[in-house]
């Protein structure tokens, strides 16, 4: 059992990056005649691994009697601070939900936080040294290098590659598709690749985040195809990151190069001449791609006029109002974007029927300054963890950052486990124990 439960978190941290699943089309997933993706309830392939990993975590349980023993003294060893902690936590959900105008929508919600948690406590209990990590690095890794790749080929097709890979979550679009994220470079409008993503910010995110943990494990690596493996990986998505045209993504990679840069390369140990010159070179090809694709041109192009500037700014506006008029419970969970709807009425062709664009007032809005107050909490006991560990504080801050930008580590799927997943492993810490 132990080697098959192996076998389905691979799968699952393999497939993690895919969107292949069956929408459901219930009335609280449409809005003024109007379906919205991110309130529809969805099986994912993810979900049903996800599934089945419980099942080989929950059948020890019944068929040992040791093992029900052991689950029950780690309970009984649960202090009563802690206890009574989450007991409010969950009270104060429920009451969230019931107090909320569409109480299916928080239950959805509720369902996949739980998953979430799985994914957290499942990640903190198995990754916790390098031994356990190492193969998820390198589960990781065909991930990164198998969306780059898709990634690259849709911009220089400027559309949809098609075929088989739809089973994997690839959409079907071109440049022309409506809706569709472009970009204007030089007058010119350029396709930004989804790769098997949802959008090209969702994609950026998962090419920064698992980048930036595979950059600095790579010296712990010891054999060469591995080395080989995590270097051409690191190299793919560098690319494609870069044509994703993801502003804020591009420049939080940067930084992370720089200082992850400076952390490998100051250490006194483990880290030969030739290894250091390969993170230097790696590093000035970067900036040097940066400077010469499409990318410079949209950096120094961004004004705050334009529609994606505006259209946050509104959304922004919109959930400080919730706020202000639901305080301590907040719209409710998942009650965002019908409220966004009562508060555009009349809908016309400019109304942005989209969650807004920062996790933190997202929380704000659905749970309230209580909700919010939770979540940072939480941040901070996390933080607390791994404060003497510079890889996890700096892959921590990863959906924090782009998270004041965008809310798909809270709204999709993709972006809801690797945040789960991050958590895990800081939580797990096993960059902080030695090899």
């Amino acid at each position: 059992m132990k080697q098959f439960e192996k076998i389905i978190f691979y799968l699952f941290i393999f497939f993690l990056p895919t969107q292949l699943g069956k929408h459901f089309w219930p009335d609280f997933a449409i809005i003024a005649g109007l379906r919205i993706d991110y309130l529809s309830p969805t099986v994912y392939v993810t979900d049903i691994l996800l599934f089945l990993l419980v099942v080989c975590c929950t059948i020890p349980l019944l068929l040992s009697e040791k093992n029900r023993r052991d689950i029950l003294k780690k309970i009984h060893a649960i202090s009563r601070p802690s206890l009574c902690t989450v007991i409010a936590i969950v009270l104060f959900l429920i009451s969230n939900i019931v107090l909320s105008e569409r109480m299916f929508n928080g239950a959805y919600v509720l369902l996949k936080l739980l998953e979430c948690v799985f994914v957290f406590y499942y990640c903190s209990h198995r990754l916790t040294n390098w031994q356990t990590l190492k193969p998820v690095l390198l589960v990781l890794s065909l991930g990164i290098g198998g969306e780059s790749l898709l990634a690259i080929v849709q911009f220089i097709l400027q559309g949809s590659v098609g075929g088989m890979l739809w089973f994997v979550g690839e959409r079907t679009f071109t440049g022309q598709t409506p809706g569709i994220a472009n970009a204007s470079i030089d007058g010119q409008l350029l396709l930004r690749p989804y790769a098997t993503f949802s959008h090209p910010n969702v994609l950026a995110g998962y090419l920064v985040t698992i980048m930036t943990l595979l950059f600095f494990c790579w010296d712990k690596f010891s054999q060469k195809r591995e080395h080989w493996l995590i270097g051409s990986s690191l190299l793919l998505g560098t690319c494609a990151l870069l044509l994703t045209l993801s502003r804020v993504a591009i420049l939080v990679w940067i930084i992370i190069l720089v200082s992850v840069s400076l952390y490998l390369l100051l250490r006194r140990h483990r880290n030969s001449f030739k290894r250091k010159v390969m993170i230097l070179c790696f590093l000035l090809l970067t900036i040097l791609g940066v400077a010469l694709s499409p990318v410079a041109h949209r950096l120094i192009s961004t004004s705050l006029t334009e529609e994606s500037v505006t259209q946050r700014s509104l959304l922004l506006t919109l959930s400080g109002h919730m706020l202000l008029t639901h305080p301590v419970f907040g719209v409710g969970l998942g009650n965002f974007l019908p409220t966004v709807v009562n508060q555009q009425q009349p809908l016309t062709t400019h109304s942005i029927l989209q969650p807004v664009h920062s996790i933190f007032f997202l929380i704000a809005a659905e749970t309230g300054l209580t909700g919010l107050l939770i979540f940072i909490w939480f941040l901070g006991k996390t933080y607390a963890r791994i404060r003497n560990c510079f890889p996890l504080l700096a892959l921590l801050m990863l959906p924090l950052v782009l998270g004041l930008f965008d809310h798909y580590w809270l709204t999709i799927q993709q972006g809801q486990f690797l945040f789960a997943f991050i958590l895990g492993v800081c939580w797990a810490r096993p960059l902080c124990v030695p090899k």
